[in-house]
């Protein structure tokens, strides 16, 4: 009888965390109301000049260039990541998917297998393996076999296709996405003081910029000190003794490199946007309609991501061109132009 019970209280929660994505495309990523953030992290917000709702905003829009603006989105192994799911597109290649997947684990305790078989009746056994859930080292190879005989064309089969988005837009898992967006988000800080050290704050341009590499490149500046506060100022300098006009053509030069770039047959990403954000970008450059934060953005955009070497630089146009839009606040990536 007691099993029953909980049965029955395990249905009725899960029916409420899936009531919302009823007859939708998806669930999209939004403040539901539900989703809790602590004190510190408010604070740590606070110091980006950020509320609730920007961080909710923050993430709506990076979701955007990974899953159209959607909380789960899963997608299979075009990019060499096994699987990719979530906000923030977290997945096996990097490691990152494991810790969300194991949180939602422990969040529900001892019932936690009924909750497994309600939303993932068919595949649930499998993506919490103790093979497909093992951080260190990765995944096991019995694991990523499994998981890429359930794709064809690295397309998802549909039925692992649902079973994912299910797990990924119920409110339990929601709670932990944003979680983990929130210690990206405030994470950027010390980047962001570094970059900009005569500023009181950043502006919420250099926090959406800042936050995007962080979430692709790591961070701004790497450990390997590839990238440096110095190379900023070695920029910011050049870019103080410049006249207008040499200005102007310092940018067409970097859309120039990104146009080499995203023409190349060795690039991925970009084919659907190469010719839409050259045409717009010299257009707002020849018509003066980028102002110094953006000239100094771009270049720090430019700097950074001339050093993308993930498949040997197979995703540097790709890289650019994202923080580029977020920068110019125009533009194409894959395929959305905004």
């Amino acid at each position: 009888m007691l099993d029953k019970f909980l049965r029955c209280i395990v249905v009725c929660i899960v029916s409420i965390f899936t009531a919302e994505i009823a007859n939708a495309e998806c669930r999209k990523v939004s403040d539901n109301g539900k989703i809790k953030i602590s004190k510190n992290n408010l604070k740590a917000l606070e110091k980006l000049n950020l509320k609730r709702e920007d961080a909710f905003g923050i993430l709506y829009k990076v979701s955007l260039h990974e899953t159209e603006g959607c909380w789960a989105g899963p997608t299979g192994n075009f990019d060499d990541q096994i699987i990719s799911v979530g906000a923030m597109q977290w997945n096996y290649g990097k490691g990152s998917l494991q810790p969300l997947m194991r949180r939602f684990r422990s969040a529900w305790g001892n019932q936690f297998i009924s909750v497994r078989n309600l939303l993932l009746p068919n595949h649930g056994k499998l993506l919490f393996s103790e093979g497909c859930l093992r951080i260190k080292g990765g995944i096991t190879k019995e694991c990523k076999k499994k998981l890429l005989k359930l794709q064809s064309d690295n397309v998802l089969e549909k039925e692992l296709l649902d079973e994912l988005t299910n797990l990924f837009e119920a409110d339990a898992m929601l709670q932990i996405q944003m979680d983990k967006a929130l210690t990206i988000i405030t994470s950027t800080l010390p980047s962001l003081k570094a970059a900009f050290p005569s500023q009181t704050a950043p502006t919420p341009r250099q926090v959406h910029w800042a936050i995007d590499t962080h979430i692709q490149r790591g961070r701004v500046f790497d450990s390997a000190g590839i990238t440096e506060p110095s190379d900023f100022e070695r920029v910011r300098a050049k870019l103080d003794n410049l006249t207008e006009a040499q200005t102007k053509n310092a940018l067409l030069g970097i859309v120039k490199w990104y146009a080499g770039h995203c023409g190349a047959i060795d690039q991925a990403g970009v084919r659907y946007d190469c010719a839409h954000n050259v045409r717009t970008w010299n257009n707002m450059i020849d018509n003066n309609e980028i102002d110094k934060e953006q000239i100094e953005l771009l270049h720090f955009a430019y700097l950074k991501e001339r050093t993308a070497n993930g498949k040997a630089g197979l995703y540097q146009s790709d890289a650019f061109q994202r923080r580029a839009t977020i920068i110019l606040g125009a533009g194409s990536v894959h395929g959305r132009r905004y």
